[in-house]
């Protein structure tokens, strides 16, 4: 929008300077009070072109200020994420390596007594069932 309107202006400004130039090269014996009133009024014209091509830069420059300091502001917001997202990742995968590790030792003790405990018991069961059935073995052998 304030590209079209610019470049309307420009346009506008580059008649008024054609027209104005065109009376300023007659010489003042030649002119008459409507030239001269003519000359005024497109001076005064090409000046409100000017004011108005400058309000428009002036809102250009402010949008380009105001994008600016959104960009920072966004990428400052960003930037705070993602380090908040990386300690948060961080902190996780220690919690999750602590974990583990409390698991594993846990599976390494509870594992080792298990084991030991049923050879223990594997190992007098069946000592004690392979000596039961080797007196009874005995016993009918004798008979």
């Amino acid at each position: 929008m304030y590209l079209r309107r610019q470049q309307r202006l420009e346009e506008e400004y580059a008649d008024l300077e054609y027209q104005i130039r065109c009376l300023m090269l007659q010489p003042e014996i030649n002119k008459t009070d409507s030239d001269k009133a003519r000359e005024e009024e497109l001076i005064t014209r090409l000046v409100e072109v000017v004011e108005r091509r400058n309000e428009i830069v002036e809102c250009l420059e402010m949008d380009r200020i105001r994008e600016a300091e959104e960009d920072d502001s966004i990428n400052n917001q960003l930037t705070l994420y993602t380090l908040k997202r990386e300690d948060l990742t961080a902190k996780m995968k220690d919690d999750l390596k602590q974990k583990k590790k409390k698991k594993d030792k846990k599976f390494k003790l509870r594992g080792s007594k298990k084991t030991d405990a049923d050879k223990d018991v594997d190992e007098s069961e069946c000592s004690t069932v392979t000596i039961m059935k080797e007196k009874k073995k005995k016993k009918f052998s004798i008979f």
